[in-house]
Formats: structure tokens, C-alpha cells, sequence
């Protein structure tokens, strides 16, 4: 269930203005000796007051997969939406791949969906992670 926004939120809507992709391929040592990679996508959700939320998934196959799926597929349902509505957009980009999400979409998802929580964390004042 989403969290009720006080009254001063939710009588100001932003936009989200764009939407970043950092793929990420990690060396990490395998049990053979050599050298394995661990993939991982992270996208910026930027919004028209500038802040910006950051979402991570694992990327077993590859994450230069997911990125063209955020910036081809999912990208242009969120621009311009209000970055409020986290359940309104997840089911958006769900509708979007028009396939069963799996593999690098659900990655794309992911990222996408956790970068909008850290967004709505920064707007109520309580971070995702606490020192």
C-alpha cells in the first residue's frame, strides 16, 4: 500500500524531465581463478525541480540489455508523469513491454521502481538508508 502524502505534497506535482541508465559490469574473482563479471543496472530519475531518485537491479545476463528497454520502452510512458503515483507508473511500465515481465524487463522495472521510492523518500524527508 502506498503511504498517504501530507496535504503540502500532494498539492505539488513534479514532473519527471528524464531518466538515465548507468550500466554496470563489476570484475569479481570466480572459484576457477579467473576473473568473472557481476552486471548491474542503475538508473537516475531526474525531475523538473532537478532532484534525483536512484534505483539499482542485478543484471545476471547483461546489463546493457535493460538499459535500452528504459530508455526505448519505458522512458516514454514516465516523461512528463507525476512521480507521486509509483503504483500508477509501475503498472504503465508493465503495460509497456507487453510481455510477461521477466529477464531484462522486470531488471528494468526494478531499477526504474526503486529510483521513484528514493524520490518519494527524499520528498517526505526520510531516506532509504539511516546512519
Amino acid at each position: 500500500m502506498l503511504p498517504t502524502l501530507p496535504p503540502p505534497l500532494l498539492e505539488s506535482p513534479l514532473s519527471i524531465r528524464s531518466l538515465i541508465t548507468y550500466p554496470l559490469s563489476v570484475p569479481q574473482p570466480v572459484a576457477s581463478g579467473r576473473t568473472g563479471f557481476v552486471g548491474s543496472l542503475v538508473v537516475e530519475v531526474v525531475t523538473e525541480d532537478g532532484r534525483s531518485g536512484f534505483g539499482e537491479s542485478f543484471s545476471p545476463a547483461s546489463p546493457d540489455a535493460a538499459a535500452p528497454i528504459v530508455q526505448d520502452a519505458l522512458r516514454p510512458v514516465l516523461l512528463d508523469a507525476d512521480e507521486r503515483n509509483i503504483g500508477d507508473l509501475w503498472q504503465k511500465m508493465r503495460n509497456a513491454l507487453m510481455t510477461p515481465v521477466s529477464g531484462a524487463g522486470a531488471e528494468a522495472i526494478s531499477a526504474v521502481d526503486i529510483a521513484l521510492w528514493d524520490l518519494l523518500g527524499q520528498k517526505l524527508g526520510a531516506p532509504g538508508l539511516a546512519a
